[in-house]
């Protein structure tokens, strides 16, 4: 098996995995424990989300003083694995055989666990609570596979020369990505862009201006803002949607589930690692992982949006010189 064939072998099994993944109502991923993430404990019912982990790298976030605080990895996924299977029985049940279940966990770490919780069963709500683009954290770590795959009795290992995802930086040695970057942004109208950084690749999308704030009660409007008086041709959302026919992309919709306070959905989150992935195999498959440029490689964004704010990051895909270091037992 080449370093080809174990990566394709490798999405594969990524992609088995992720299709057999559950997504899991009633439980909620809040990412954040400080004071949005503890909104949400704090304002949703028990009966509507009977399963709420957070998960902060401050160990002291305020949302643990009213959740049970887990110790290590091991008691998460144990924890995981024996709620989720209570929510999967009490789907079937009547509300009065149903079975108990404890609601608020608090586990401390980085977002870099997040691929793993989810392993576990995708949650029917994830909440951002951290000044983070999570949707486009989500895409770049399905995109990054193991080294080591095992088949049989053998363990394979194959080496890549850099990490296959990064940031879409305009940098001045590299003029050909200041003309893509632009392009790229002049399809988007003038009037929503609040803010970009080609350095980082990131395009910050608002119908507010300046120092304007929407009140937490506004449960997002099409067509018109009555807060600022504002005329909307379309949805933040659609203008986002509207750049897959163009370059390729995910976008996740952020709906509000209470004051001050959004969401997107665990199926939403489910199609797009899944259409992630199979792009990257694809990819694989054709052999070319890098462009005629050569400074490049793939370009994609990842974009995530109500109907009046929007954030999106541009990635590029350039995983070459891939080689088999062999097989060992």
């Amino acid at each position: 098996m080449n370093g080809r064939e174990l990566l394709i072998s490798c999405i594969d099994r990524e992609l088995a995995l992720l299709e057999e993944l559950p997504v899991i109502k009633g439980y909620a991923l809040v990412i954040g424990g400080g004071k949005v993430g503890t909104r949400f404990i704090k304002n949703t019912s028990h009966e509507r989300y009977p399963l709420v982990l957070t998960i902060d790298i401050d160990p002291e976030a305020e949302a643990s003083g009213i959740s049970e605080v887990i110790e290590d990895q091991k008691k998460l996924s144990s924890i995981l694995k024996q709620k989720i299977g209570i929510l999967e029985i009490n789907e079937h049940r009547s509300p009065k055989n149903g079975i108990s279940l404890k609601r608020n966990y608090f586990y401390s770490c980085d977002i870099g666990i997040i691929k793993y919780i989810l392993s576990h069963g995708i949650p029917e709500c994830i909440v951002p609570a951290v000044p983070v683009h999570i949707a486009a954290q989500l895409i770049a770590d399905i995109m990054t596979f193991p080294l080591k795959y095992q088949q049989d009795a053998e363990v394979f290992r194959t080496s890549v020369s850099s990490i296959p995802v990064h940031e879409f930086t305009v940098l001045d040695q590299y003029p050909v990505r200041k003309i893509f970057f632009d392009n790229f942004v002049s399809n988007l109208p003038e009037h929503i862009i609040l803010s970009q950084y080609p350095e980082k690749g990131i395009i910050v999308l608002s119908y507010t201006k300046g120092n304007e704030i929407c009140p937490d009660h506004c449960p997002g409007h099409s067509g018109y803002c009555p807060f600022f008086e504002r005329e909307k041709a379309r949805d933040t959302i659609d203008y986002l949607r509207n750049l897959k026919s163009f370059y390729t992309g995910w976008v996740f919709e952020s709906y509000q589930i209470g004051a001050g306070l959004g969401g997107i959905s665990g199926n939403d989150v489910k199609k797009n690692l899944l259409d992630a992935l199979k792009y990257v195999r694809n990819i694989y498959v054709m052999g070319n992982e890098r462009d005629s440029d050569g400074n490049m490689g793939h370009v994609f964004f990842v974009g995530t949006s109500c109907k009046c704010h929007g954030i999106l990051n541009l990635f590029y895909l350039n995983n070459t010189n891939i080689t088999d270091i062999g097989s060992y037992r």
